[in-house]
């Protein structure tokens, strides 16, 4: 017996699947087995052999592809990337004629070119005028340039369109050059040109993605409610991460702004918080404190799910049952936790859309003075009539919109940036996508081990079932065994994104999909043979589960049973 293992979620150290299987007694006893990993493609698979008894094991590892780093600037670099990659799922799951594509196109282009940039322009426009001396605009100058040029080199390896960061650094150098010939006098036109920009840049977000939204809301066919809501958040998710990165760059660069005497003129900082103000044309305070609000209120909700979740998923009885089952019980804690993100797929647009709105009529002059007393009362208030002051006020209070989002990205939480990862990261296209990596290691595995001529019975969990799904495709080397766990290919896959896997998996494979009551990935899959519920639980710890077991020893003693499925 062949056993082929392809782990899911999270980055396994290699070996690590490979370790918790051979240490089954039900598989080997005693578990004795020989470690003889093999090397395909420049690539190590672990494997572990038991002679006496016949079995080998063979892990596909793909954990090193695109994985965040636990640190502050890994953290960032995985959300810019998630963020940028974000942009190309909704092209690729749409047809080439698809209604609305040219528009998606467009929001891409704009949001690559423009949009991201223009939140860094006025950040470094902002050091380079108020430095106390032309040595240090002219060091801020070359410094932004350079960063910007770093920004625009890294990230144009996954899209050219990030390439325009080049003419944006010059534009800096420009600005910088103007700035040491003109230190009193350009003050107010640069300030004036970098908040213009910032502000034309806002309303091109917002008149993109509203035009994008209506076209798939409105225009798009053969989607269900939950999938236009699912591939909507796919074009607002990036506005969330640009705009909560963003405030914590304002934050961080206006705060040694004004406390930095030596660096920084005071007066020239809070002349230019005056000209910054006045190029806006919309009141900075409350529109910013009611985009905190809408965001924050977001992630609080999200947060509020996943608590839900790990209170009721505890409260579970602790069944240990395996039976067949055709869909799951609506009082299933993993049930329960996939209609909590059909939730926030219905509010979390509702509120950014409302916050829009506002901007939007104050913008145009119509602001509410109610909002603006509550954004004065509620938020950070320092040395009011100094606006350089103001403005750091404002990105301080406006860098608060991320502290519910924290939990996600520290903490046992993180498994679920980590899950998104794996489905954006894989259905993205071009340089951000793992797909053709990842499907290709877990082909080398399957022809590997198929070579041996054993019976091949393919374990795999979480994402792993995607990929797997995917490798099959084109395998036609005898019979397999096919076991899923908590796979999220119809429960998040088909009924948020209206993707699933094409083509079929050939007569030669049976296929039985495993997962737990409390399990919020997994769920029944139609076209498998079996859908098998394996108790409670939730969607970690599958391989030391005595009742996966339970369903896969039957099968190495028992004929491959075979049906065809589309």
């Amino acid at each position: 017996m062949d056993i082929l293992a392809v782990h899911g979620v999270g980055s396994p150290p290699l070996g690590t699947i490979l370790s918790e299987i051979a240490a089954r007694e039900e598989i080997c006893a005693p578990a004795l087995y020989v470690r003889t990993d093999l090397l395909i493609d420049g690539q190590c698979f672990p494997r572990a052999v038991s002679e006496s008894q016949g079995i080998r094991i063979v892990e596909v590892n793909w954990g090193d592809l695109r994985r965040p780093m636990r640190t502050p600037f890994g953290i960032i670099r995985h959300l810019l990337l998630l963020m940028s990659a974000m942009l190309t799922v909704p092209l690729t799951l749409c047809g080439d004629t698809a209604v609305g594509r040219k528009a998606l196109g467009l929001y891409r282009a704009v949001f690559e070119t423009v949009i991201f940039w223009a939140v860094l322009f006025p950040v470094i426009t902002m050091l380079i005028t108020t430095s106390a001396t032309r040595a240090g605009t002219a060091a801020f100058s070359c410094g932004g340039a350079a960063f910007i040029g770093i920004l625009a080199f890294l990230f144009g390896k996954f899209s050219s369109w990030y390439r325009a960061g080049f003419v944006w650094s010059i534009a800096v150098v420009i600005v910088g050059a103007i700035a040491v010939g003109l230190p009193d006098k350009s003050l107010y036109f640069l300030t004036l040109i970098s908040a213009r920009i910032y502000v034309t840049a806002q309303v091109l977000l917002a008149v993109l993605l509203s035009a994008c939204a209506f076209e798939l809301l409105f225009r798009r066919r053969g989607l269900t409610a939950e999938q236009r809501l699912g591939q909507l958040a796919l074009l607002y998710f990036p506005f969330a991460i640009l705009s909560g990165l963003g405030a914590l760059l304002w934050s961080a660069t206006l705060y040694p702004s004004k406390s930095l005497g030596h660096l920084f003129k005071a007066a020239r900082f809070e002349s230019w918080g005056s000209v910054f103000l006045k190029g806006l044309h919309y009141d900075l305070r409350p529109v910013e404190w009611v985009f905190t609000l809408a965001i924050g209120l977001t992630g609080t909700l999200a947060l509020s799910v996943a608590l839900r979740y790990l209170m009721t998923a505890r409260a579970e009885a602790a069944s240990r049952t395996v039976r067949d089952v055709e869909r799951r019980q609506a009082t299933e804690s993993g049930l329960r936790a996939q209609n909590g993100i059909e939730f926030l797929l219905y509010v979390m647009p509702t509120v950014l859309a409302i916050a829009s709105c506002y901007f939007i009529l104050d913008l145009l002059g119509y602001g509410n003075d109610t909002v603006a007393a509550w954004a004065r009362r509620f938020s950070f208030q320092h040395s009011a009539g100094a606006s350089g002051t103001e403005v750091l006020d404002v990105y301080r209070t406006s860098a608060l919109r991320i502290i519910p989002f924290l939990g996600f990205l520290v903490g046992p939480l993180t498994i679920v940036v980590d899950i998104l990862g794996d489905i954006i990261f894989f259905l993205a296209s071009g340089a951000f996508s793992i797909r053709k990596e990842a499907v290709h290691r877990v082909a080398s595995g399957l022809s590997a081990t198929a070579s041996s001529g054993n019976r091949t019975i393919i374990l795999c969990h979480s994402q792993g079932t995607v990929l797997v799904r995917e490798a099959l495709e084109a395998f036609s080397k005898g019979p397999v065994q096919l076991v899923s766990l908590g796979s999220p290919i119809e429960s998040l896959y088909l009924r948020f994104l209206a993707w699933r896997p094409s083509g079929r998996t050939g007569a030669s494979v049976h296929w039985i999909n495993g997962y737990r009551t409390g399990d919020y990935i997994g769920g029944p899959i139609q076209s498998a043979n079996r859908n098998v519920e394996l108790g409670a639980g939730g969607h970690t710890g599958y391989w030391s589960d005595p009742a996966v077991w339970r369903i896969v020893l039957p099968l190495a003693n028992s004929e491959t049973q075979c049906a065809t499925r589309t």
